[in-house]
């Protein structure tokens, strides 16, 4: 249980679009074609890169800091 707990503390601090986005492939992948899965992966990433937890994760890194999402 303790470290069921400390992973799910690990994943609360990940940006929520991105674990949603993510834990969605993995069901995905489990019923498409390796093909249709990476077009899915690669249309979820190019999302995510326009997202405000994305620019707030470069500029958390550029300025050696951690980040702080927001779930936009």
């Amino acid at each position: 249980m303790d470290e069921a707990l400390s992973l799910a503390a690990k994943m609360a601090e990940k940006p929520p679009l991105a674990i949603r986005m993510m834990k969605r492939a993995v069901y995905q992948g489990l019923t498409t074609g390796l093909r249709s899965h990476l077009d899915y992966i690669s249309s979820q990433l190019s999302l995510l890169s326009e997202t405000e937890d994305h620019l707030e994760a470069a500029r958390a890194f550029l300025e050696k800091r951690k980040p702080l999402f927001t779930g936009k």
